[in-house]
């Protein structure tokens, strides 16, 4: 279930935990040297990258982790199931998920993924 995006960000920044949130890609993206790399629309009117002759993406590169959440972003996956995929011995959940909402906000905000509410059947 998708919902609206607006809802979805009032949701989404009450919420410290929101676990039950399945984060979807939605930014063009490459992998180089098992990296991610995102292709970041640099405007949002395509013509402006012909008007000033320059690209019209610029390149983001996420490091080993950011990589590693960024293939865990399925369309499938809720926050909870990626912060356990990524729970190691090192850290506890609740840091996990703290960090883990940190960086899906910092995506969100550049619309680099979308926000949907899973569907519990």
């Amino acid at each position: 279930i998708f919902v609206q995006p607006s809802i979805l960000k009032s949701i989404y920044r009450g919420l410290n935990h929101s676990l039950d949130i399945v984060p979807v890609r939605i930014a063009e993206y490459y992998k180089q040297n098992d990296l991610v790399i995102i292709k970041v629309p640099r405007f949002k009117n395509p013509i402006w990258s012909r008007v000033i002759n320059r690209s019209n993406f610029f390149r983001l590169h996420l490091d080993i982790i950011g990589s590693k959440v960024w293939e865990l972003i399925d369309g499938k996956r809720t926050i909870e199931e990626i912060a356990n995929l990524l729970l190691d011995e090192s850290k506890d959940k609740d840091e996990i998920i703290l960090q883990l909402n940190h960086f899906l906000k910092l995506l969100f905000n550049k619309n680099l993924i979308s926000l949907s509410v899973k569907n519990f059947e």
